[in-house]
């Protein structure tokens, strides 16, 4: 990008993991020991023996454009109706197979389910995402809950200006995060934001990457850069003041637990009393967003909701 590009040094060392990670060590390295196709010409990989029938494809460098498993199923099966049927063998399966994949298909019409009217970055700022906080704040006031947290990436990518599909609002979400509410007090609020921000006894971090900061709407929180990778929750506010711990409030919890809690992912579990105190939404966050949008309503304006200093 145009910051590599103004500076030589941060430059010449990116250039130089790519050269790493491309070179026929750096290729098979990567594999891991398992059967891998490189589309490096320069890099020569030994093919095992049960691709000796693809051979041909490989040697072109071929790649299919449209991998979904949905198409694969289903030429799968035509396929080896004909196998059995007699029509043709291996050979002819192969090629059968190979158009099948390769055959233009026009694309279906769908209907444009939302329209928005503005867009807002994803890029992470010392006050979070715009993108992100947008999504949240509606999402908050729609299902009518004081806070909204989300913890792992709740969405992937910018949101843009003009219509939107039910499939590309679908893909604006991150499909595995659940959704779900609790009555908290301001003090379990603030021990669910240590859970995710604070790194805990035996060294595990909950946030491996800036994405994983936690998004959240009805409420704002400090935290500390400690600038080695890990964060320090600072303090928990609500419109600028500190949050009543005595006060019970309604809270939507949204995110990845999988990512979150597996160890071999942040390796931090949510604590218990939170974990009980929860119920199921039974809805997916693709769902709820794309309802609070229909008959024309448009994102909620994002807002602060963290600061990080140093």
């Amino acid at each position: 990008n145009k910051d590599v590009e103004d500076d030589p040094q941060k430059r010449e060392v990116i250039m130089e993991i790519l050269d790493a990670v491309f070179s026929t060590e750096g290729q098979k390295r990567a594999a891991a020991g398992s059967n891998v196709l490189t589309y490096n010409k320069t890099v020569e990989m030994s093919l095992p023996d049960s691709m000796e029938y693809v051979e041909e494809c490989v040697e072109k460098n071929h790649l299919y454009q449209r991998l979904a498993s949905t198409e694969f199923f289903a030429i799968s099966m035509k396929v080896t109706e004909n196998i059995i049927n007699g029509k043709y063998g291996a050979e002819g399966a192969y090629k059968d197979f190979d158009a099948q994949l390769k055959a233009p298909e026009e694309p279906a019409e769908e209907d444009i389910v939302a329209v928005m009217e503005k867009g807002y970055d994803h890029n992470f700022t010392v006050h979070g995402s715009q993108a992100a906080s947008a999504v949240a704040n509606t999402m908050r006031n729609y299902l009518n809950t004081d806070v909204l947290i989300g913890y792992s990436s709740i969405i992937s990518s910018s949101v843009y200006k003009g219509g939107y599909t039910a499939q590309q609002l679908n893909w604006l979400m991150c499909g595995r995060a659940t959704v779900r509410k609790a009555e908290l007090t301001g003090e379990q609020i603030t021990e669910v934001m240590d859970w995710l921000v604070n790194v805990k006894e035996d060294g595990d971090n909950p946030i491996r990457h800036h994405t994983l900061i936690p998004v959240v709407s009805g409420m704002e929180y400090t935290i500390r850069d400690n600038e080695d990778g890990i964060y320090t929750l600072k303090d928990v506010t609500m419109n600028g003041k500190a949050i009543d711990e005595q006060a019970v409030y309604t809270v939507t919890l949204m995110g990845d637990d999988n990512f979150i809690e597996a160890e071999i992912f942040c390796g931090c579990p949510m604590p218990e009393n939170i974990r009980t105190a929860l119920k199921p939404v039974d809805q997916v966050p693709a769902a709820i967003l794309t309802e609070a949008l229909t008959d024309g309503a448009q994102l909620e304006v994002p807002t602060k909701y963290v600061t990080i200093r140093k």
